[in-house]
């Protein structure tokens, strides 16, 4: 991060997360404590006994994956540090259908551990596009039921039944949020209002915030 002066840097992309969070708890705390920082206001704090322990860099947004035990075994932890309302949790399923075409990608070599490939589109100078008075409204909407869903959490009951429970979160951050993913997808078709496509992509994308309801793809 230090080295990086120009900011160059704004997404870290990884696999997967299964073998830091599978560390002793003080690890995972700290790791995680510094992700939220990363994402939050792009500071990093590293105590291997450098002198300058903190390094400053913009906000960076992170990537990854994590089995789903691994993603229940510290849903209270996520809650209580408030790293679930900065980095967004989605949750599917693969169908069989899925799973062999995926297969056969393999084959085809199509599918390999090499690094994403960019994603190109034209940029017209905007940085804002406008969101209307019935827009807001349907983000709203949908902004509270993904403030539900983020509080959804799971636990097993003293006969080993595993139980749901809606933690309760204030939704002016999800709101946020998906107010400033549909700019994005605004942004990205050129477009300088939010508009009916964009509203279609936050519906898509709230099949996806449901734990207790794996979105089949």
């Amino acid at each position: 991060m230090k080295n990086d002066r120009d900011s160059f840097l704004r997404w870290i992309v990884t696999p997967d997360l299964n073998p830091t969070l599978s560390r002793r708890q003080a690890t995972v705390t700290a790791t995680v404590a510094n992700l939220l920082s990363l994402t939050m206001d792009g500071t990093c704090r590293v105590d291997d006994g450098r002198a300058e322990k903190v390094a400053e860099h913009v906000p960076i947004g992170l990537l990854s994956a994590v089995t789903p035990d691994i993603y229940t075994k510290q849903t209270k932890k996520w809650l209580s540090l408030g790293l679930r309302r900065r980095i967004i949790p989605i949750f599917y399923q693969y169908t069989t259908q899925t799973i062999e075409a995926l297969k056969k990608e393999v084959r085809d070599d199509n599918i390999t551990q090499a690094a994403f490939p960019r994603i190109n589109f034209s940029y017209n100078g905007m940085n804002r596009p406008k969101i209307g008075e019935k827009e807001a409204f349907q983000l709203e909407s949908f902004g509270v039921q993904f403030t539900s869903n983020l509080g959804i959490s799971r636990f097993k009951d003293h006969e080993g039944n595993i139980k749901w429970y809606v933690k309760n979160i204030v939704p002016i951050s999800p709101i946020v949020t998906l107010r400033t993913m549909a700019r994005a997808h605004a942004l990205k078709e050129n477009r300088a209002e939010v508009a009916e496509p964009d509203i279609k992509f936050i519906a898509s994308f709230m099949d996806f915030t449901n734990p207790a309801l794996l979105k089949p793809i």
